[in-house]
């Protein structure tokens, strides 16, 4: 790995023992009973020192808020456009500031390779750098280059450098729950929760993830996150959320205003402004605000999210050929291979619903480029179960398996639909009995499995939560095509 490695640079330049292995060492020496004494004295009459933080040394007051405020979005989930506008205005007013520049590296666009490497050489000239800030740029820079599991030791060590920072500790949280069951990481940020109460963001977190068990719970860590961040517009953001969850978007419909009044440059609010509309009937309004947002933004992306959200007011409403349309002009952009690569997996998807058998294995040949995420293969399957292709169905779904945990239990629903397409209504139910997935695909799944058993009534019922739902993906996304494919699928019962 180019740059100097993480050790060579802590010890090269940091000599002396940290606080807490000097103090082993003192104490560990012989002192008369009397000197001992008046120091373990001395030491209780001392006033107690807040909690260390980073030091930020030599730099203005506004940038280091910023970088801070950078950070803070970040784990707040605010999105890319927010942390990018933070922490360019802190590198911008203090260049020598490194560790901004660290994190606007790691934030920045471009391959892992570039990020990480971008990384080292910033790291190679921290030469005077406090250990904590060293070892903040060494986690960023695993984690860009995609070693973030191993890197979870560094970021451990740092929260103990540094326990007055709390949104590192936040960090640290979320680092140590990969992987693990949702339960027990609701209850990991739930202790977090009673040492830091104030945290804004990790309500924001507990409250998605007790969504689809315990909507009280959510609404309850909700109110909580606006109480402490009201004039955050991520904080009206979730809420409309919630509310769109339960089928409320008049209600949804406040909080969405208030984040859009918050900041217009919140691509969120605009977005499920739109989806409102969707969800309330009118596709041809949601196209409008659609269409008329998206000429205030300049980023690219940002135009290809709303494109995205049309794509989905076309396809959520049975319209699948202006929604095939709507696709092929975002691939007439100027797109990198990976961005072209999910437009044809989402065209796949579009015309395996118009039933064309040739155009769906051209777009997943086109989409089948470099290393895809789990999601490819996951949406792969649905596609090709979709057009009968069961054996490569199969397949996709078992490469799916393979690169989730092993407590995600959504390769069971998966395997539930393939069986569904293949008419084997036995081992459908068994692979959904066994899942506890409760996304809207599942639910999909599981009215189409009840239309096939006769129970019509219990399958309307799931019919209409589906049809009331939000289209937002957790993290800000524009469409999640596996919740848009569920509504197309129920459509057709």
């Amino acid at each position: 790995m180019p740059g100097l490695p993480p050790t060579e640079v802590l010890l090269k330049h940091h000599h002396a023992l940290p606080v807490g292995a000097f103090l082993l060492v003192v104490a560990a020496l012989p002192w008369p009973n009397r000197v001992q004494a008046q120091v373990e004295s001395a030491a209780t009459t001392l006033p107690a020192s807040p909690p260390a933080r980073l030091e930020l040394r030599g730099s203005s007051e506004q940038a280091k808020m910023l970088f801070r405020e950078a950070i803070f979005e970040t784990q707040n989930v605010a999105g890319a456009a927010r942390i990018r506008r933070a922490i360019d205005s802190a590198v911008k007013l203090a260049p020598q500031l490194t560790i901004a520049r660290v994190y606007q590296a790691f934030t920045g666009p471009g391959t892992a390779e570039v990020r990480a490497q971008a990384i080292s050489d910033l790291m190679s000239t921290m030469v005077s750098a406090p250990p904590a800030e060293l070892l903040l740029a060494l986690y960023w820079r695993e984690t860009a280059a995609g070693r973030a599991p191993a890197a979870v030791p560094v970021l451990r060590a740092l929260t103990e450098l540094v326990p007055g920072e709390v949104d590192i500790a936040w960090m640290y949280v979320n680092a140590q729950v990969v992987g693990k069951p949702v339960a027990e990481q609701i209850s990991m940020r739930r202790e977090f929760i009673k040492k830091y109460p104030t945290y804004a963001a990790a309500h924001n977190t507990v409250a998605y993830q007790l969504a689809a068990t315990d909507i009280e719970g959510a609404l309850q860590e909700i109110r909580e996150y606006v109480r402490l961040a009201p004039n955050h517009p991520n904080s009206h953001d979730s809420y409309a959320d919630l509310l769109l969850l339960q089928g409320k978007p008049a209600e949804a419909l406040a909080h969405v205003q208030r984040e859009m009044e918050l900041d217009p440059q919140f691509t969120a609010g605009p977005m499920k402004l739109g989806a409102i509309h969707l969800m309330m009937g009118d596709a041809a309004k949601a196209r409008i605000v659609f269409a008329s947002e998206q000429e205030k933004f300049t980023d690219p992306a940002v135009k290809r999210d709303f494109t995205y959200w049309t794509v989905a007011s076309y396809a959520y409403t049975g319209d699948v050929k202006n929604a095939r349309t709507a696709l092929m002009t975002i691939l007439a952009t100027d797109l990198t291979p990976p961005q072209t690569a999910v437009v044809h997996e989402r065209l796949a998807a579009i015309e395996a619903y118009l039933g064309d058998r040739k155009a769906v294995v051209g777009h997943l040949t086109a989409s089948d480029v470099g290393t895809p995420p789990a999601a490819h293969f996951a949406l792969k399957a649905v596609v090709l179960a979709r057009i009968n292709d069961l054996e490569q169905a199969r397949a996709a779904a078992k490469q799916f398996t393979s690169m989730v945990p092993p407590a995600n239990t959504f390769p069971r629903v998966l395997n539930a639909y393939i069986a569904m397409q293949a008419k084997d209504l036995a081992t459908a139910e068994s692979e959904l009995t066994a899942s506890t997935t409760t996304d809207l695909f599942t639910k999909a799944i599981r009215a189409d499995l009840l239309q096939r058993k006769g129970q019509k009534a219990e399958s309307a019922v799931l019919r209409q939560e589906i049809s009331s739902s939000s289209m937002k993906l957790d993290g800000n996304a524009p469409v999640d095509f596996l919740k848009l494919m569920a509504k197309m699928h129920v459509d057709k019962l």
